[in-house]
């Protein structure tokens, strides 16, 4: 088992790379492995941004998908999320 830093590193890092494969499996896998209300948040930004904007229209279903249960998670296990503040980043 990964330490979740690292586990949270090795998403993050898949969901910006190059190659579409690859960004396809971190959109899968963050609704299974993330738990944690602060990195839970930052990637959910991130899906939401990869939604819209990626390049791939696999990776933006995906992500669609994802997003689904990820809100869903959040319902059912009621994880607190950090709201946003104005000085807060804007997605990626």
């Amino acid at each position: 088992r990964l330490p979740n830093s690292r586990l949270i590193g090795l998403l993050k890092a898949g969901l910006s790379h190059e190659n579409a494969e690859i960004r396809k499996k971190a959109v899968k896998l963050i609704p299974y492995y993330i738990a944690d209300g602060s990195k839970l948040r930052e990637l959910y930004l991130k899906l939401f941004f990869i939604e819209s904007e990626d390049l791939s229209p696999t990776v933006r279903d995906i992500a669609k998908e994802s997003l689904q249960r990820l809100e869903y998670k959040i319902f059912y296990f009621d994880i607190p999320i950090p709201i946003a503040t104005i000085n807060s980043p804007s997605p990626p």
